[in-house]
């Protein structure tokens, strides 16, 4: 009888061995499972952020594409044929994606702009061109703009580049 207790008594204890090991493994496994699901998470985030850069470095460039007709180069009897409708809608267009994109997001920190004051400065020399009269009037709110935006450009640039040349997105 005693022999049965101790054989019972060591097959019990290997039993607990056994699942203490097992209880380890798959502690081990989950752990690296989820070490790789944060990892996939930050890959998609550094996906999105990229995509997000691209599209308003894009935005920004046809904006400032249009501008260029009524920008530095243009003058008061150019400007006359120049319809500013097209011009008004892509920047518009540009400043929504500019703000979404940068206004109280984790991009916000990468852009050293304070992203609600420019747009809404933007948006004041918009509303002036689209009130403007006098061909003077337009050329000068337009060159604003195109000012504004220009020298936006080279910050949403470094932007888009860190993300695009940045694959671990640190």
């Amino acid at each position: 009888m005693e022999f049965d207790d101790i054989l019972l008594s060591r097959i019990g204890t290997g039993v607990t061995i056994l699942c203490a090991i097992g209880s380890i493994v798959g502690w081990w496994h989950s752990r690296r499972a989820a070490t790789e699901a944060q990892t996939a998470v930050q890959q998609i985030h550094h996906q999105r952020h990229v995509r997000l850069a691209g599209t308003v470095q894009t935005s920004l460039n046809s904006a400032i594409k249009l501008l260029r007709t009524v920008g530095p180069g243009c003058n008061a009897e150019k400007i006359v044929g120049i319809t500013m409708e097209p011009i008004i809608d892509e920047t518009e267009q540009f400043l929504e994606q500019f703000q979404t994109t940068f206004s109280g997001s984790a991009l916000a920190e990468k852009i050293n702009v304070p992203v609600d004051v420019f747009t809404a400065e933007i948006r004041t020399h918009i509303s002036a061109l689209s009130d403007a009269i006098t061909p003077g009037e337009k050329l000068r709110e337009s060159r604003i703009i195109y000012t504004k935006l220009s020298s936006l450009q080279p910050e949403i640039c470094r932007v888009a580049d860190d993300f695009t040349y940045n694959p671990k997105g640190d």
